[in-house]
């Protein structure tokens, strides 16, 4: 849920974007002119599951981090967003990459 919050950059495209001539940006045609978005997972261990109980591939999780959920205030800004990311990269890929191992890690 806080990697949706940390793509809020998403909703400016409309404000900084322009496909065509003429006044304001409702972003339609992005997805016309969007390359392909490629989301990369950071520490990601894995574990989601898939309807049948098999490991989830990282494409379905992010169809999964995509679909719209909740009715609260919170719940319709994430919404925005992914409907937003959903409809401006009609073509996405998924890659996770595992967590570092605790002997790779910088300590301070």
């Amino acid at each position: 849920e806080d990697r949706i919050l940390g793509l809020r950059a998403v909703q400016r495209l409309t404000r900084l974007v322009r496909v065509g001539a003429g006044g304001a940006e409702d972003g339609a045609l992005f997805s016309q002119h969007f390359p392909r978005l490629t989301w990369l997972l950071t520490d990601f261990a894995g574990g989601a599951r898939d309807a049948s109980g098999l490991p989830a591939s990282d494409e379905s999780h992010l169809r999964d981090l995509l679909r719209v959920r909740g009715f609260s205030e919170q719940a319709d800004q994430r919404n925005r967003v992914r409907a937003m990311l959903s409809s401006f990269f009609p073509a996405m890929d998924c890659l996770g990459l595992p967590p570092c191992p605790a002997s790779a890690r910088r300590t301070p």
